[in-house]
């Protein structure tokens, strides 16, 4: 055998013995006893790099779960991989529903026009109206069950009550179909929004929409001192205008001093 050829067959002979030893190496590893593939350890308490924390199995996401809501109602809903189709009670909740996942639509509670269409993605056209609990009118449950409903959101536009609670019972046990009760109150927009963007699998976006109203609500209800907003001469002096009601009372009571903005007082 040549010098060239015996380089060749050390070459492949290692490499043989490498993939060998790799394929031993993984069904050693295997077959030790009390191994527990549900979860793998990163590291002991001596090792400083895993700090002996422990990775929990993933969640299968189109497994059911089961979610706590507003009204303390332990609810089994769809995984998010599984959840396709959801509908809603009022427009309070279709609106929080629809600015987080518009996808999921299954339906509108609005009867709208043709110019309000206009003004509205294509796509609101093809969603069915399947009845609205607002306004005194009633849900449909039967178009409700025939579109293939998921899961139902209601969500009253205050704090919910006994009421609330005892609603969304009777609605899942007449439709089959989950009822998950939110908190449309002013001071909970956020909360809502972190609890629909966890069952909706959308807490990213849950998140921004949270923040900002919490935001924007901060702003309008901090007084004005403790924000440090201080209107300029020209905010706080404007010309009286012409419409305003009454402008000979708002001279009198501030003679030459022209009208003051209500949101600059």
């Amino acid at each position: 055998m040549s010098h060239k050829n015996r380089i060749k067959f050390s070459v492949g002979l290692t490499r043989l013995l490498a993939s060998i030893l790799a394929i031993c190496l993984m069904m050693a590893l295997v077959a030790l006893p009390g191994c527990d593939n549900s979860k793998v350890t990163a590291g002991d308490g001596n090792d400083p790099a895993g700090g002996g924390q422990t990775q929990e199995p993933q969640i299968d996401p189109m497994a059911d779960r089961s979610i706590t809501d507003v009204g303390g109602r332990e609810v089994t809903v769809p995984g998010v991989g599984a959840l396709k189709s959801i509908y809603y009670t009022g427009a309070t909740a279709e609106i929080f529903c629809f600015t987080l996942a518009p996808e999921l639509a299954g339906g509108t509670t609005y009867e709208w026009t043709a110019p309000e269409l206009e003004l509205l993605p294509k796509e609101m056209a093809t969603l069915k109206y399947l009845g609205t609990q607002s306004g005194g009118k009633q849900l449909n449950l039967e178009a409700i069950m025939a579109e293939d409903i998921q899961l139902i959101f209601a969500c009253p536009v205050a704090a919910p009550t006994d009421k609330d609670i005892s609603d969304c019972d009777d609605l899942q046990n007449q439709t089959g179909i989950p009822v998950i009760l939110l908190n449309g109150s002013l001071e909970k927009v956020g909360d809502t929004y972190r609890l629909l963007g966890d069952i909706l699998g959308r807490e990213a976006e849950a998140e921004k929409l949270a923040a900002y109203c919490e935001d924007r609500l901060k702003a309008v209800t901090t007084p004005k001192a403790q924000r440090g907003c201080r209107p300029s001469r020209k905010a706080r002096r404007m010309p009286i205008p012409t419409s305003s009601p009454a402008p000979s009372m708002l001279r009198r009571l501030r003679p030459n001093r022209g009208w003051v903005c209500p949101m600059c007082r």
